[in-house]
């Protein structure tokens, strides 16, 4: 039977030390990170939830991986049949079938000879910002660093846009989250204090928008530099640099040089421009295991290869 066709991510890991010194991950720090982490299932507390993480290795293909899981709450495991044909909720069973949890799961694999690394998840596996917040939690208790990102990889196009652009006229951004903690961007700490209102903490599935826009005419300025300067900050991840929240939608008109000395305006949507791969994993009537998501993820690492040139 053919498997399941599902989507892979592509990031870069960017680490920033205790001296702010920001340093891009390549396969040297990969390879560093799998032979010194020596605490698997090592449980950290990120919001309401608490992440475990493991570094495993799947021998078809033999590959290296960071495995990281979110428990699901007991309230909220999914339902299942019984040989008779009864629905009931498998934590009813959960002491007949041996099970303790219930997870959601992410794998991290690094494409090899690159600074990339493909990301797979389960529907509602840890997120890209979840997983760089665990990787800075683990870097600081090694006294390594402070801060850790996952920049999605963007198609040329995106990149060279925001890179010409003399300015920015407006910007649209989604958060969703329960967002937390600092920021070095204005729109985020301004979001982390809108989050903060009177009964909203703890709320599920909440979303946040920013809609800015100036004038038709304004062309330069202290305000079209500011929202260029506040978009590179957040295309930085396209997830956001604020714990707890991630960035779902980011869409600017960036204000370009033409080539009759005038200033033109052009549409750049960074989800769209993010590079994402669609591919088929394990058998559709069967439960995967490491091996089969590997291998489904070394198949989207060929068609990204293609896509990027790497």
């Amino acid at each position: 039977m053919a498997g399941k066709r599902r989507t892979v991510y592509f990031y870069t890991g960017e680490e920033t030390n205790n001296k702010g010194n920001v340093k891009e991950w390549g396969p040297a720090e990969w390879e560093r990170f799998f032979n010194e982490y020596n605490e698997p299932w090592k449980s950290y507390f990120l919001g309401k939830n608490y992440y475990e993480g493991e570094v495993g290795e799947s021998s078809t293909p033999v590959a290296r991986y960071f495995h990281l899981l979110k428990p699901r709450s007991l309230h909220d495991w999914p339902e299942g049949k019984d040989a008779r044909g009864n629905t009931k909720s498998l934590g009813v069973h959960r002491k007949a079938l041996g099970l303790s949890e219930i997870d959601e799961y992410t794998y991290l694999l690094p494409v090899e000879g690159t600074n990339y690394v493909a990301m797979f998840r389960s529907s509602a596996g840890p997120t890209s910002v979840a997983a760089a917040e665990w990787m800075a939690l683990y870097l600081k208790g090694k006294q390594k660093s402070r801060r850790f990102v996952f920049k999605p990889v963007l198609r040329k196009n995106a990149k060279e846009k925001l890179q010409s652009a003399v300015g920015v006229r407006s910007l649209y951004v989604q958060f969703e989250g329960q967002p937390y903690g600092k920021s070095e961007s204005q729109i985020e700490k301004g979001v982390a204090v809108a989050a903060s209102g009177k009964g909203l903490a703890g709320s599920d599935n909440m979303k946040i928008n920013f809609n800015i826009t100036l004038d038709r005419t304004q062309k330069e300025g202290l305000a079209v530099d500011w929202l260029l300067k506040e978009t590179g900050i957040l295309a930085k991840g396209v997830n956001g640099g604020l714990p707890g929240a991630h960035v779902s939608r980011l869409k600017v008109k960036t204000l370009q040089p033409g080539k009759d000395g005038k200033i033109k305006v052009e549409q750049v949507d960074f989800f769209k421009e993010r590079i994402t791969v669609r591919t088929e994993f394990g058998d559709a009537d069967e439960a995967m295991d490491s091996n089969q998501i590997i291998a489904g993820m070394y198949d989207a690492i060929r068609k990204f290869r293609k896509k990027s040139g790497q």
